[in-house]
């Protein structure tokens, strides 16, 4: 990050990775973190419980990236974030009998196959595990005007910048 920050041949006339909000990030550490998630094809493995509940939430505390709203307009957006989350374990409850939370409760008690999951795009939109990483290898030759000598070496991040 620091690289891509002050190499001035690496000064950016377009957005590394295009349509996300994320480009008009100027001070997030976050907006390079995505950057590098597209250019290298990641993907993540992401739990999609019941009910939308989750392992975590956003209560959209205002502060910097939260602006102060009128009560309606703010209770309205908090609920686009706020998650119910799966419970812990009760502490009251005899040691003799396990607690269940939920966070195990799988189809048929077991994880579906890897190659059975949807991968989805930046965008939402179902699409190959391929063509994301195709997506982010052709995106890194016409941002940093990388050749094909210059192919990206896993987990080195300078070589995402062909440097």
């Amino acid at each position: 990050m620091t690289r891509r920050l002050t190499d001035p041949s690496l000064s950016l006339k377009e957005d590394v990775v295009p349509n996300v909000r994320s480009s008009r990030w100027q001070r997030s550490w976050k907006k390079y973190f995505i950057e590098m998630v597209f250019l290298r094809g990641y993907t993540m493995l992401y739990p999609n419980y019941a009910n939308f509940t989750s392992l975590s939430t956003n209560h959209l505390e205002p502060g910097a990236h939260v602006k102060r709203r009128p009560r309606a307009v703010f209770d309205k957006k908090r609920g686009l974030f706020d998650l119910p989350l799966i419970p812990l374990p009760d502490a009251n409850v005899s040691s003799e009998v396990p607690s269940r939370t939920g966070l195990l409760d799988l189809p048929e008690n077991e994880m579906p196959a890897w190659d059975a999951l949807p991968v989805l795009d930046l965008h939402g939109s179902v699409v190959s595990e391929e063509s994301v990483v195709d997506r982010g290898q052709a995106r890194r030759t016409e941002v940093f005007r990388c050749t094909d000598t210059d192919p990206p070496i896993p987990y080195d991040a300078l070589s995402l910048l062909c440097l």
